[in-house]
């Protein structure tokens, strides 16, 4: 139970010592006691502010002073002053300094309060802050940042160092981090935009949105789309479920989804697609290219490098433009259930074999081909294989389909 301490009026104390400023204010309003504390700390650049144990928002802000404000606003779930006047002091002696870190350390005080705070701290600052519920907001400050709150969104804006977020269930947002990124949310949307450094991206459930990451990326969800706009090095995105789009990656890309289209653009090295069902599709890639899908179509525009692609139901059409005929340009092109579509160079040196498995003797799935091809007597009517060496020979291309036509026709660009 709280002790008695009788006083009338505001609590108000000024202190001026060791470089530190406080003030404490007790109001009432609307029934209820308020709690007002502000401290502010002398410090150079370069130090700590450490937060933990507390429940409620908070905002941290740089500036350019060379000191640590820390403002906090409270709402105690009390009856009389004499409690209030109590946790106030309890909320007061929660906040220190040693050296150049400063820290605010909770007790059990979210059981009698509902806290807020603001803290202006210098540029140039590490941060480590873990609350147990509450919203994070970070703007302009540069060092080691860790933030985490177990309820709650966190937003990062014009950051710089490394920054390790994280929430239980919140969405999470950064922009204009000139650093690494590890951001994850076990119940969240996560968006990020402008990171010159790496960026580890994880939500158990919710949309993943990137614009403008520098160097690798991994985004992961169990549960959600995944959508990535300019990525500076290799791209790992992962959904169990929701569509993934990719537009220009100066990597390699892996892209899968259980349950979801794949489409990618821009790609300057090998990309892997792959869905358990849902469309791929592509365009304009400089590498290979592996693509699968167990229950969709697969399209590829201006792809520079060999292919692989397969699906269980579904059309095939891909486009060869590669210019360098030294390059790997192999191709497997399989459908379980559809029409495969291949265009290719006009004087590409390939030996191309061809095959149509027929769902019935009276279906007359046929093999067309801009290049001369020779059949072969398979011995059956639903087996159909045509092959052939064109331009000289060359790397192998194989088409196999089951149930429709084969179309391999000369560039049209």
């Amino acid at each position: 139970m709280f002790t008695s301490r009788r006083k009338f009026g505001w609590v108000i104390v000024m202190l001026l010592l060791a470089g530190s400023l406080y003030a404490q204010n007790l109001t009432e309003q609307n029934g209820r006691y308020v709690a007002e504390i502000s401290k502010t700390f002398a410090v150079t650049s370069g130090g700590t502010l450490s937060v933990r144990g507390i429940s409620g928002d908070v905002k941290l802000t740089a500036w350019d002073k060379a000191s640590v404000e820390i403002r906090e606003t409270a709402r105690l779930k009390v009856f009389t002053r004499a409690e209030a006047e109590e946790i106030l002091q309890r909320l007061e002696g929660e906040i220190s300094q040693n050296g150049n870190q400063v820290g605010i350390d909770g007790g059990d005080e979210w059981e009698w309060a509902d806290r807020q705070l603001e803290i202006s701290l210098p540029t140039q600052f590490t941060v480590m802050l873990r609350i147990s519920d509450g919203d994070v907001t970070l703007r302009g400050v540069s060092g080691s940042l860790e933030l985490r709150t177990s309820h709650g969104d966190v937003e990062v804006v014009d950051a710089g160092g490394t920054l390790d977020i994280h929430t239980s269930a919140g969405n999470l947002e950064v922009l204009n981090l000139k650093g690494r990124l590890d951001a994850k949310t076990s119940g969240g949307n996560i968006r990020i935009a402008n990171v010159t450094e790496d960026a580890m991206l994880n939500t158990s459930g919710g949309n993943i949105r990137v614009n403008d990451v520098q160097k690798a990326l991994s985004a992961r969800t169990s549960g959600g789309e995944i959508e990535i706009r300019n990525a500076g090095g290799n791209v790992e995105a992962r959904t169990s479920g929701g569509n993934i789009s990719l537009q220009s990656c100066a990597g390699d890309a892996v892209l899968r989804t259980s349950g979801g289209d794949i489409d990618a653009e821009t790609i300057a090295g090998n990309l892997e697609a792959k869905t358990s069902g849902g469309e791929v599709n592509g365009n304009n890639i400089a590498g290979r290219v592996d693509a699968a899908t167990s229950g969709g179509d697969i399209n590829f525009r201006n792809v520079r490098g060999a292919v692989r692609a397969a699906t269980s139901a579904g059309d095939i059409e891909v486009e060869i433009t590669l210019a360098d005929f030294k390059q790997d340009h192999r191709i497997y092109l399989e459908s379980s259930s559809g029409t495969i579509r291949l265009y290719l160079p006009e004087k590409l040196p390939a030996t191309i074999s061809a095959e149509i498995r027929r769902n019935s003797r009276w279906n007359r799935n046929e093999i067309y081909s801009d290049f001369p091809l020779s059949g072969e007597d398979t011995g059956s009517e639903r087996t159909l294989r045509k092959r052939g060496d064109i331009n000289g020979g060359g790397d192998e291309i194989i088409l196999e389909t089951t149930g429709g036509d084969i179309y391999i026709k000369k560039n049209r660009r």
